[in-house]
């Protein structure tokens, strides 16, 4: 399976410079990437009819990093006064995880859309002795993404290797309320007092705010100085 690499440069830009990513934003979505990849290893656990008899399993970028074309506030504010890579998120078909079968490669179509951008795209998919793979440099996705083939039990061990992360109930409910709160809190924050600032909470264990401090952010700014 393929693996999401670490932006380049991170080290060299601890203020988050122009062509930086947001460390937090980073770090969310590769999260959000299990959940995605997950469900998608988890639909086609369900039904094995269609397996190869061998074949790989390719797990695919679900963003794209980039400039945003649309106004987004202070969210995209270099601390050198450039601007900022965001996610922008990515929609596969037939999925973000994808079984591979050995001798028929695949064409997977994605669409990426948000912040003011709308692009679309091929990848093929296939098999080969090594893993590999080519980027196409005008969106920084895949053009082309291989793997070895293996067997069926090894396939689902890949596959069993995705964790499953989803929400108990849809936005809205209230048992998921608090979360969706605390989202909006975050945002907040960072629109007013800038993301460089709300980065702070990653630096050391003791900056992480506790529950009183998420319910009032106010508290929690004041004790970071701010």
């Amino acid at each position: 399976m393929t693996a999401r690499r670490p932006p380049a440069g991170r080290a060299a830009a601890p203020g988050f410079a122009s062509g930086d990513r947001h460390g937090w934003l980073d770090e969310l979505c590769g999260h959000l990437d299990t959940a995605i990849r997950g469900a998608a290893a988890a639909e086609l656990l369900a039904d094995r009819t269609g397996w190869p008899v061998r074949g790989a399993v390719l797990a695919l970028p679900c963003w794209r990093w980039a400039e945003p074309v649309a106004d987004v506030g202070r969210k995209s504010r270099a601390a050198d006064g450039g601007t900022l890579l965001l996610p922008v998120r990515v929609d596969w078909a037939p999925a973000a995880v994808v079984l591979v079968p050995q001798g028929r490669p695949v064409r997977a179509t994605w669409r990426a859309a948000g912040l003011g951008l709308d692009d679309h795209g091929t990848t093929v998919l296939a098999c080969t002795r090594t893993p590999g793979g080519r980027i196409d440099p005008g969106s920084g996705l895949p053009e082309q993404v291989t793997a070895p083939a293996v067997s069926r039990t090894a396939m689902a061990h890949q596959l069993a290797q995705c964790n499953v992360a989803r929400l108990k109930a849809p936005i809205g409910d209230p048992l998921v309320q608090p979360f969706v709160d605390a989202l909006d809190r975050i945002n907040a924050v960072a629109d007013t007092r800038g993301v460089a600032f709300i980065n702070r909470v990653w630096e050391r264990p003791e900056n992480l705010p506790s529950m009183a401090e998420i319910r009032d952010p106010h508290k929690w700014i004041a004790r970071m100085g701010g």
